[in-house]
């Protein structure tokens, strides 16, 4: 049985895998093979970390989860971070092979 930090991330992870459009907490649920109740309440702190929020409503007025501000914001970070290292790596192969590469 896994423990609530594993739900949580697994919860997060399963919402990334199924895309960005929103999710209700019954097809996070089913993705994962979590319980619902579970699920609920891994949002509701994912929610209170800032990992993810309730987007628009479904037509059953169930909220469709996104993720949010703080998952956005490490994505663009880690982003920034590889695109340097490319830029660093570039620079020590021209440096040593006194060429540049394509």
């Amino acid at each position: 049985m896994k423990d609530a930090r594993s739900k949580v991330v697994t919860v997060l992870d399963g919402l990334i895998d199924m895309g960005f459009e929103g999710h209700t907490i019954a097809d996070i649920a089913a993705h994962t093979g979590i319980s619902y109740q579970a699920v609920r309440r891994s949002l509701n702190a994912l929610q209170e970390s800032g990992w993810v929020v309730p987007g628009e409503q479904s037509s059953t007025k169930e909220k469709r989860w996104i993720p949010g501000i703080k998952l956005v914001s490490v994505a663009h970070a880690h982003r920034e971070y590889m695109l340097n290292e490319v830029l660093r790596l570039k620079k020590d192969y021209r440096d040593i092979a006194k060429e540049e590469l394509c």
